[in-house]
């Protein structure tokens, strides 16, 4: 959820909202999940980056641009994650159930979303 609405809240809602939101929400997932994580500070600087650099895509169509960001956000981090010693096995699993859980948010509600958005 956390990269779905950090997507739909750059492109309707600005970057300058993005760019703290995405982070926001995933350092509540750490707290509300009670996890620590050696990637938190790679996670919520993505979210930030995402947050950020995604409205300049804003013209691209919702249910595209999110899956384009899902799929860079998974390779990236998945990547990172692998250089600091990441269990690969685990990575790939988390990214590929990630990818899949998203294209199905972006694909179903995205388009709703987008047109409530647009009202704003």
């Amino acid at each position: 959820l956390v990269t779905f609405f950090t997507v739909l809240s750059s492109v309707y809602l600005g970057s300058h909202i993005a760019i703290f939101l995405g982070p926001i929400m995933m350092f509540t997932h750490y707290i509300i999940a009670k996890r620590r994580s050696l990637y938190f500070w790679l996670t919520t600087s993505l979210y930030a980056l995402i947050g950020y650099f995604t409205a300049y895509f804003a013209h691209i169509n919702i249910i595209t641009l999110g899956i384009i960001v899902t799929i860079l956000y998974n390779l990236f981090s998945t990547f990172m994650a692998i250089a600091a010693k990441g269990k690969p096995s685990a990575l790939f699993i988390f990214a590929f159930i990630n990818i899949c859980f998203n294209i199905y948010l972006f694909i179903t509600i995205g388009p709703f979303f987008s047109r409530l958005l647009n009202g704003i």
